[in-house]
């Protein structure tokens, strides 16, 4: 019997750690996308650790109309604990749409024989021979880009997209957390920018500042709604961690200026700080804002973090609250920070998460909240939930798996239109995520990008077309 090997080599896998997966990408591959192929083994620690060497280790595919097999040779990647990673990269450019590419791939030791890898059902197996593993190859389809879309160039920006707007003009407003590496996690100032996609160009807006005209702020941790004029209402922003602002904004896209406004009060004159609110845009053009933190270092070590249970609108430059059936203001105690919203077609507010608890806003006086359902995947935080049709929500993976805090990929639906309105799961991603991005295509699609699957392993070059 021949020494093979331990190699792996499994596309629908998220191995390697920090990559969506060991075929890059692992999704639809048009014409003009390279394709990464990774391998990689156990080197070293308990079980059958075998020493793979770059010298004599390679991946062959071929095309059906091939006369034969294209040998590229594979290049040391990187070392994760006892698991060691080459790759190669096939030129997408000679592949055609409707073309069946098949690959294997071939895998030299110090230590074993040659061993070659090939597909067998949706994981990977090893041969000593090379014709076994040709006759059972890897294979992926070519599809057309007017069907799967396709990326286009990686470009640069002057800072990280941590809060993005797209204006009417079709440029988008932008910005992070701190202008520079070096500036302090708590910087109390910002320089967003405007991307032009036309033409890949930006333009930086002068600094925001208070209405003192004087004292700059931080729009970080914001929340921000587009008015029906045009402009962008932005709440909130960073003092410190958890700890918020109470001043409100408004950026004009024609003017490419700041300009402040009525700073977030009660009835009665106090400030409300936000760190982490949510606002969003009525059918009458006035804005809700709701939760957010602040710290109160009056209280004990340990209870000095207040998450706002006040919701407040802003209307005509005046910030008013929602009258209950008694007179009193309404709130919510229990809010999570960035809730996420959504309007209905009867005028409320449906709130998705990220509490497992979901209820309905009317925020017409007497205004009152509605119980809903409870979400069967329970609190899930740092996660998308995207309106993808009229009052129907699609709740997106999430942290939180009991014990471990893993996100699920795992995903919920909810129709507010349907009686009874109940949450249901509908079909899974590819990935666990969390900290990841949904957006609404034109076509009706979701279209889900990025994320973490577990700690520190950023889910890269892996897409989920959800709906």
């Amino acid at each position: 019997m021949p020494n093979l090997g331990n190699a792996w080599h499994l596309p629908g896998f998220g191995e390697p750690r920090g990559f969506g997966g060991m075929r890059d990408p692992i999704g639809a591959i048009v014409p003009g996308t390279p394709v990464t192929i990774i391998t990689g083994n156990q080197f070293q620690g308990p079980g059958n650790p075998g020493n793979q060497l770059q010298v004599g280790s390679s991946v062959s595919f071929r095309r059906a109309t091939d006369p034969g097999w294209t040998t590229l040779p594979v290049t040391f990647l990187r070392t994760v604990d006892n698991n060691k990673y080459y790759s190669a990269t096939l030129p997408g450019d000679v592949f055609q749409v409707g073309d069946v590419v098949a690959y294997y791939l071939r895998t030299a030791y110090d230590d074993h024989d040659t061993t070659f890898l090939h597909a067998q059902g949706d994981a990977s197996a090893t041969t000593a021979n090379e014709m076994s593993a040709q006759g059972q190859p890897f294979t992926f389809t070519v599809q057309s880009s007017a069907d799967k879309g396709s990326w286009g160039p990686v470009f640069t920006l002057p800072n990280v997209a941590i809060h993005t707007s797209v204006l009417p003009n079709g440029r988008v407003l932008m910005w992070g957390r701190r202008d520079a590496p070096t500036d302090s996690l708590d910087v109390h100032a910002c320089t967003p920018f405007v991307w032009n996609p036309a033409d890949g160009t930006t333009t930086h807006t002068p600094q925001p500042k208070l209405t003192d005209g004087t004292t700059k702020v931080n729009l970080f941790c914001s929340g921000h709604a587009l008015l029906p004029d045009g402009r962008l209402l932005v709440v909130g922003g960073h003092q410190a961690d958890s700890d918020g602002l109470s001043q409100a904004t408004f950026f004009d896209w024609r003017t490419n200026a700041w300009t402040p406004t009525t700073p977030m009060t009660t009835p009665s004159g106090q400030q409300v700080r936000r760190w982490y609110p949510t606002a969003i845009t009525l059918a009458n053009g006035d804005v809700l804002v709701l939760s957010g933190s602040y710290i109160d270092r009056s209280r004990p070590a340990g209870k000095q973090t207040i998450v706002v249970d006040l919701l407040q609108v802003f209307s005509n430059g005046t910030w008013k609250t929602i009258p209950k059936a008694n007179g009193d203001p309404l709130n919510f105690i229990g809010l999570p920070l960035y809730p996420r919203m959504h309007r209905t077609s009867d005028g409320r507010v449906f709130m998705s998460g990220t509490n497992d608890r979901t209820l309905l806003l009317k925020t017409s006086s007497p205004g009152e909240w509605t119980e809903v359902d409870i979400r069967d995947l329970g609190n899930r935080d740092y996660c998308p939930a995207v309106q993808y049709d009229q009052d129907k929500i699609l709740y997106i993976g999430g942290g939180n798996d009991a014990g471990t805090h893993r996100p699920t990929a795992e995903s919920e639906v909810i129709d507010i239109g349907a009686s009874p309105r109940q949450w249901r799961r509908t079909n899974p991603m590819k990935f666990r995520r969390r900290q990841h991005n949904a957006v609404l295509l034109p076509d009706g699609t979701v279209l889900v990008t990025g994320g973490q699957c577990q700690g520190d392993e950023v889910v890269r070059g892996a897409v989920d077309p959800l709906w």
